[in-house]
């Protein structure tokens, strides 16, 4: 897409949600109960910006721009979540469970 506001909000968006997870887990130390608000500001504030900015950015396609934007900043997060809290003894176990079941096909 030529539409450069788009990348510019997605930018934007990625940074405001790893800021918000940071401080989470970097200054807060991961609180049991903190964690609802600091997902609803990674999950949902990030992406929210970034489309709201995208729209109003974008000369024409506003409501494409808002989905392009926030659904990218949105797997972003997503990713970076599964990247950081995901633990890594578990997912080899997984794999390792997959792979005996495809031998055994």
């Amino acid at each position: 897409m030529q539409n450069a506001p788009v990348t510019t909000s997605i930018i934007f968006g990625i940074r405001f949600s790893v800021l918000a997870g940071m401080v989470y887990m970097v200054l807060l130390h991961e609180p049991g109960p903190v964690f609802y608000p600091f997902a609803a500001l990674a999950f949902l504030g990030g992406p929210l910006i970034t489309g709201t900015t995208a729209a109003v950015q974008s000369p024409k396609n506003k409501y494409r721009a808002f989905l392009i934007a926030g659904c990218a900043v949105a797997g972003a997060v997503l990713v970076l979540f599964f990247m950081s809290f995901c633990d890594p003894a578990a997912l080899r176990s997984h794999e390792r469970a997959a792979a005996g079941v495809l031998q055994r096909l």
